[in-house]
């Protein structure tokens, strides 16, 4: 490894399993991402805030890194999918640590890790939740305890989520996060492998129902040097160009027709074995079966420098990628390919960085300012967003580019204000992690929302709606 990139081990979904996630990982890992589904589950009464079927309510490994137990040997960051602890992660919407060294990036968020900006959302895309005009906004948290509907509409992507990550869209970002995959992104690879791997995907495939026509959107907006997810079970790897007149094409805020209809989602589980690749590393979790132990050598995909070099001039006025290393991973199972270790090169314009010169996690200035903005938006009026179809969404800013433009001019002037307050007010210290909530050894625990002071430290800091 380089002494200036990153060693990043990438997780699909993890459904609770971290002690054989963090025992499959090589020892020189500076950092574990984990793409969703990865139930912070504290409590038996957590239990009744998650969507899975009734026999496979367990609790997982989690609550003892709760409880402190056990200590994440490695910094952690996750995403949400849609098999979560809802009521845990709306505590923490803004993000927060969940445990000590485990740190949960919030329904919207960006941080810094060593000089990388590593930015992403939370839940999956359902068309009728996000064209809902009583959806169309979210004061904050769903009643407990949930419904058979809010169970699942807790944790879908909302029209201001989706708002916040395309603010991000002119910056420079290393690493995009999400839970689902971008529509049509089976199209850049190899299509033929993963229908083989997956026949029944092929009605989804054509009808253009596999992947958020959100993240869509956005892969091609913000143009980051990597975007890592899960959700379907799968492994899947290619390295996306961005021309720009494929890019003009897709943004032109023309959505597929049918994806106007119905739900491009499926919350079931569908996965299939997948089959063998040379460029990853393939963590087998029968011990009495083969593994591949070459995690210290080419653990990088071939191709995976054309995506990462194209950010490290410093003179570059170019300040988005020339294409993404896109890669998709399975759930932690037996044989299946859930994990990859990769080394992402730091650019040399973000080593003056705080995260790089102090090796810690620190809150990103401009999503701190996004935050700020969209919410007081929403807060002030609740119908903000409720007038903009679907279709205007999906094309966001250039259909309402003057909207988007005031929106844009303001958190400009909020991270200038930002700017004034010293970098150490951004690090995000794992010792202030603080367990709320009662932990798994308590019994007769009331299904609730505990007040997180890490949320109330962000808002009172930053000045950020606190609901």
């Amino acid at each position: 490894m380089k002494s200036n990139s990153v060693r990043v081990a990438v997780e699909g979904c993890c459904h609770g399993m971290l002690n054989k996630i963090y025992d499959a990982l090589p020892a020189n890992v500076n950092l574990l991402i984990i793409c969703g589904d990865f139930q912070a589950l504290r409590n038996k009464a957590d239990l009744q805030t998650i969507s899975v079927p009734r026999k496979y309510r367990t609790m997982g490994d989690f609550h003892e890194y709760y409880s402190g137990r056990r200590k994440a040997p490695v910094l952690t960051i996750f995403i949400g999918g849609n098999h979560e602890c809802s009521s845990y992660l709306k505590e923490l919407r803004y993000g927060g640590w969940v445990a000590p060294n485990i740190y949960y990036l919030g329904e919207f968020g960006v941080v810094w890790y060593k000089g990388l900006r590593i930015s992403g959302w939370s839940g999956i895309f359902n068309h009728s939740t996000f064209v809902n005009s009583a959806l169309h906004y979210d004061n904050g948290r769903e009643p407990l305890p949930y419904s058979a509907q809010s169970l699942r509409t807790v944790y879908h992507t909302k029209p201001k989520n989706y708002l916040k990550m395309l603010l991000m869209k002119d910056e420079a970002v290393d690493v995009v996060l999400s839970h689902d995959w971008p529509q049509h992104i089976e199209k850049k690879g190899d299509l033929a492998g993963l229908l083989k791997r997956k026949p029944f995907f092929a009605t989804d495939v054509q009808r253009g129902h596999l992947g958020s026509p959100l993240n869509k959107v956005l892969f091609y907006s913000i143009k980051p040097r990597y975007w890592f997810c899960a959700h379907l079970h799968v492994y899947f790897d290619t390295i996306v160009d961005h021309a720009p007149s494929e890019s003009e094409e897709i943004l032109s805020g023309k959505p597929d027709e049918d994806i106007e209809k119905s739900n491009p989602n499926s919350d079931e589980d569908k996965a299939q074995k997948p089959v063998e690749t040379e460029e990853v590393i393939d963590i087998d979790l029968d011990m009495d079966m083969d593994m591949d132990t070459d995690v210290d050598g080419n653990t990088s995909a071939s191709g995976s420098k054309t995506a990462a070099a194209s950010n490290n001039n410093p003179n570059s006025k170019r300040k988005q990628a020339s294409a993404t290393h896109f890669i998709a991973l399975d759930k932690c199972l037996p044989k299946r390919k859930f994990l990859r270790v990769i080394d992402i090169d730091v650019s040399d314009v973000n080593k003056d960085h705080i995260s790089y010169k102090k090796n810690v996690l620190a809150l990103d200035r401009r999503a701190t300012a996004i935050n700020k903005i969209v919410e007081k938006l929403v807060g002030e009026n609740d119908r903000a967003l409720s007038h903009i179809s679907f279709s205007d969404f999906i094309a966001f800013y250039r259909k309402h580019s003057a909207f988007y433009d005031e929106l844009v001019e303001e958190v400009e002037h909020e991270v200038s204000s930002l700017d004034k307050i010293p970098n150490e007010e951004f690090v995000l210290d794992s010792k202030l992690f603080n367990p709320i909530a009662p932990d798994s050894s308590q019994k007769n625990v009331a299904t609730k929302y505990w007040d997180n002071d890490q949320t109330k430290r962000y808002c009172s800091k930053f000045g950020v709606p606190f609901k």
